[in-house]
């Protein structure tokens, strides 16, 4: 029985052997670093920057603009000791950051002129006694909403 147990390899030994044959290895280095990115780096710069691809041990980030590049070139030795040690391994030696766009970037929607315009309170009681004959509730509310809507467009091009 003794013998047996000590021919068993752990199976993280197996796996991570498997995997260099495999050519997987660097996949998954790749996808630890992703996963421990935000952690390594904070919520802030994860919403502007994210890794793109690994090759070797040098990784590619993806930033917004130049300016989140230059500051990010400046914090990318704690960022690779970080990336690091949260992987647990030696993966990352050297940060290569390019401006381009990436998922779960948030890209800023402006808002049309007309959302902000106020409709007098006389227009708003025209609204709803114009509405006053639909008995359910749900409906009647949908119908104030695009009618204010409808009358907010128009105001701001000066159709009113």
């Amino acid at each position: 029985m003794k013998e047996k147990a000590k021919s068993l390899s752990h199976i993280g030994h197996v796996l991570e052997n498997s995997f260099s044959g495999l050519g997987i290895k660097a996949r998954l280095t790749e996808y630890k670093i992703c996963k421990v990115w935000r952690k390594a780096v904070g919520a802030e710069i994860a919403r502007k920057a994210q890794p793109s691809n690994l090759i070797g041990k040098t990784l590619y980030v993806k930033v917004v603009s130049s300016t989140w590049m230059q500051e990010l070139k400046f914090l990318s030795p704690q960022i690779i000791e970080k990336i690091n040690t949260l992987t647990g391994e030696e993966s990352v030696d050297a940060i290569n950051f390019k401006i381009g766009s990436f998922k779960g970037e948030k890209k800023r929607i402006e808002r049309p002129a007309w959302c902000s315009v106020e409709l007098p309170e006389e227009v708003k009681e025209e609204i709803k006694k114009d509405i006053s004959f639909v008995k359910d509730a749900d409906i009647r509310s949908t119908l104030l909403s695009i009618i204010s809507k409808d009358k907010r467009l128009k105001s701001s091009k000066g159709k009113q």
